[in-house]
């Protein structure tokens, strides 16, 4: 009660002092503006500023000072990228590029490296029809930041490395010729596959994910997996001791490193498949054994776990990859399945024996922290293919036996979708494969896999819908902090435009 009678005595003295200080030297009062609470501003409408026709390949990079969003798109088969303003949509500057040698089949990477305040890219630009050439350019103005470098060499696309630029090249001969950019001399430098930042084993090894390599050796014990960290190699282990026999890259891989309490190098691996020749004999897949989860110190490559009959990405019928945290993950197990496998018909029958379940798992241990039992198979694929909701960081969208639930990470409690999300929400929508030119292949073209666009859909029928979600949708994702937002959708880019604070 006294705490009360005494507040406003210091706010009278304080405006008493402020009027004989104004009397001497001026002084002013400011009404502090409250800002809106975020749960009232959540209940605000979004509004669209802008939107863009054009095929996007690769994830938008916003440049929130510069005000600029750019991203790669396709153009009649070929490649370029663009960057469009920010508040309107125009195009700022446009650049033509090459695919290179990289692998088919995968997204578009786009790596960038901040070079004295300045966001940086390396890319392949092409040179007329059958050349091209190692281009640095400045994200905020699309500018070269150093000399053009023409090459003959058929090279994969830039990565960064370690604070530089590389590529993985090779000689039309078929010689490895891998090179690494030097800001201070600034030119492109050959280096050996050992003299790299992320050094691999053999030149011929194929990096799979940061630190990552795999051999080119296949046999019993002959493909060999490598890890690099602070230009050396830490340790190289066949990939069949970390996994199991018949286990190989070949059919498929997913890394992804965990810190908490200790870092953890969680590997996603199979062997599905493994019995496949073209017209031979019937074989089985047997879910429970040819793919599997092992948690690896990264120091050591010594296996502290492992789930057998487990992958990362949940047999693709829920998108956990929202779910995942600094010390855990959300995946699918499968105790039994067995599915059988006809080669010379290509027909793939039904899966029986079925018992599968998700689960929360504890990083370091492998432990389990919660599960649900899954429905059957095709049920899940149906309740999968419908739910395209956005995860976020609380909540899990799930194919329960009980239909669609919400999930929380942390504890695994269910709830119903309409406690958890309003009636517009954010969905991802699958998009086709594009075939970029690609000159340096026999086939002419390189298969690009595509992002998912983010658009509004229906939370109770997940329909595409042109209504717009309200801005708590953007706030549960975490898409809240910038004024304007730029999201890929299956037409371009849209930007959506959030409530004034």
């Amino acid at each position: 009660m006294q705490q009360n009678t005494q507040r406003p005595q210091i706010l009278q003295a304080g405006a008493a002092c402020c009027l004989l200080w104004g009397l001497l030297t001026g002084c002013t009062t400011i009404s502090a503006q409250p800002e809106t609470p975020p749960a009232a501003l959540g209940a605000q409408p979004v509004t669209v500023a802008w939107s863009s026709k054009e095929n996007l390949v690769s994830k938008i990079h916003v440049i929130q000072p510069r005000g600029l969003a750019i991203a790669y798109v396709e153009r009649k088969g070929s490649l370029a990228l663009i960057a469009r303003d920010l508040n309107d949509g125009s195009q700022r500057w446009k650049r033509e590029a090459s695919i290179g040698r990289t692998p088919g089949g995968i997204a578009l990477a786009f790596p960038v490296i901040e070079r004295d305040g300045k966001q940086t890219m390396a890319m392949l630009e092409p040179i007329g029809e059958e050349s091209e050439q190692l281009v640095i350019i400045d994200l905020a103005t699309g500018d070269n930041i150093a000399e053009a470098f023409p090459t003959t060499l058929r090279a994969n696309r830039p990565t960064e490395c370690d604070g530089s630029w590389c590529i993985e090249a090779y000689t039309s001969q078929g010689v490895d010729k891998d090179l690494r950019y030097d800001w201070d001399d600034q030119r492109w430098n050959p280096v050996s596959s050992r003299e790299l930042p992320t050094p691999k084993k053999k030149s011929s090894d194929r990096l799979i994910d940061e630190g990552l390599s795999s051999s080119q050796d296949r046999g019993e014990n002959q493909e060999i997996l490598s890890y690099a960290r602070d230009g050396r190699i830490l340790w190289s282990i066949p990939y069949e001791q970390i996994f199991d026999r018949y286990y190989s890259t070949d059919h498929g891989w997913e890394w992804e490193m965990f810190n908490e309490p200790h870092q953890t190098y969680v590997g996603s691996g199979s062997r599905m498949d493994y019995q496949y020749v073209p017209d031979g004999d019937a074989y089985v897949r047997d879910w429970s054994t040819d793919q599997m989860l092992v948690g690896l110190e990264p120091e050591t490559g010594k296996r502290r776990w492992a789930i057998p009959g487990a992958a990362l990405n949940c047999a693709s019928i829920a998108n956990v990859r929202a779910a995942q945290t600094r010390s855990s993950f959300v995946t699918c197990r499968f105790q039994q399945g067995l599915t059988t496998v006809r080669p010379a018909t290509g027909w793939t029958e039904g899966t029986t024996g079925l018992k599968w379940d998700v689960a929360s798992i504890d990083a370091t241990t492998g432990e389990v922290l919660w599960s649900h039992e899954l429905p059957e198979y095709d049920d899940a694929v149906d309740l999968a293919d419908a739910n395209k909701i956005l995860g976020d960081q609380k909540y899990t969208i799930l194919p329960l036996k009980s239909g669609l639930a919400a999930v929380d990470i942390a504890t695994g409690a269910k709830a119903e979708l309409s406690e958890v999300l309003g009636p517009i929400v954010l969905c991802e929508i699958e998009r086709e494969p594009v075939d970029i030119k690609n000159p340096t292949k026999e086939s002419g073209k390189t298969n690009l896999n595509l992002g998912e666009s983010v658009e509004p859909c229906t939370r109770d029928d997940l329909k595409p819908t042109k209504e717009l979600p309200l801005f708590a949708e953007f706030q549960r994702i975490g898409l809240d902090k910038n004024p304007i937002e730029v999201l890929a959708s299956r037409n371009g880019m849209v930007a959506y435009k959030m409530p004034e604070r």
